[in-house]
């Protein structure tokens, strides 16, 4: 089920090539600004992008009344939600908090995914992250931080539709763990049958939005079914009902294969409008993700 479809080898194609995986200016680890508490309180809540395509979701209220269902989880400490991550993070001196999660490949290592606006956003990237598994009310079971992060081409450059490259990787200083808990990932899928039409999103929304007292100290879930699939040519867009909105950034849309009871990353919070509780997910193809797994050594 990791693998709807096979996959070419990695494109390794002109600096044009979207699917091409672009690092971020090399760093020392002793160039790392350690946070303070301060930094950590005054985090900004990193705002989704405005999306490529106009809201499918005709009014706020109507979308709440029915979907999505949104909830803190009354225990992270079991799968999935002991793969997420809140994620701290400068740019441009100034401190942001978004989400990210602990990625399972088929190499036996693991990797940290976040939205590519995280790491690179208007031509400059981010530093300083600290990743924080299983956050509670300040506290988590394990941290990482990193100076170094990927995101793709397309990404960078804007092109087609921006939500299918808005994919990123921060890379820590040392290696995720193999006791680590991750989730694995599905890609090239059809987005119009069951269970790839239902969405779970577990993140770190850090402010209030759609009736919800976000505040970025729980997790929450915020479930609801496929919209519709935006697409540019070849490029698609997933739309689903999500309530969650600022600090949500990177966090992994599920869905959840009943027969194994496993959940599979099969999108990503990239870009929504505020106060529409529906947000936007690139569609996981070989031309995203896959080049992005394989760079960081998670994917063959």
């Amino acid at each position: 089920m990791p693998r709807q479809s096979d996959a070419p080898p990695q494109q390794q194609g002109p600096h044009t090539e979207p699917s091409r995986v672009i690092a971020s200016p090399a760093l020392d680890d002793d160039a790392f600004i350690p946070w303070t508490d301060e930094d950590f309180a005054q985090a900004v809540p990193e705002p989704p992008p405005t999306p490529t395509q106009p809201p499918s979701v005709p009014g706020s209220r109507q979308a709440v009344d029915t979907w999505p269902q949104t909830f803190v989880p009354p225990h992270i400490g079991g799968t999935p939600y002991n793969a997420m991550c809140k994620l701290f993070y400068r740019r441009s001196g100034l401190p942001y908090v978004a989400s990210a999660w602990i990625v399972l490949g088929n190499t036996g290592r693991k990797g940290i995914l976040t939205a590519g606006h995280v790491v690179y956003l208007n031509g400059v990237w981010s530093k300083d992250y600290v990743v924080c598994r299983e956050y509670t009310g300040g506290l988590w079971i394990e941290q990482f931080r990193g100076n170094f992060a990927r995101t793709l081409n397309g990404w960078i450059h804007g092109q087609g539709v921006r939500e299918f490259w808005d994919l990123g990787a921060v890379i820590p200083f040392t290696p995720v763990p193999h006791t680590t808990p991750a989730l694995p990932v599905t890609f090239g899928y059809n987005p119009q049958i069951a269970p790839f039409n239902f969405f779970y999103d577990v993140g770190y929304p850090a402010k209030p939005a759609n009736g919800y007292p976000f505040d970025g100290q729980f997790q929450w879930e915020s479930d609801g079914p496929l919209i519709t699939v935006h697409h540019h040519n070849d490029q698609f867009v997933l739309q689903a009902y999500n309530a969650m909105e600022h600090g949500s950034s990177g966090s992994p849309w599920m869905i959840y294969d009943a027969i194994h009871n496993i959940h599979y990353a099969a999108g990503i919070q990239s870009s929504g409008w505020d106060g529409i509780p529906s947000s936007y997910s690139p569609y996981f193809d070989q031309r995203n993700i896959v080049p992005l797994l394989r760079d960081i050594d998670v994917l063959e």
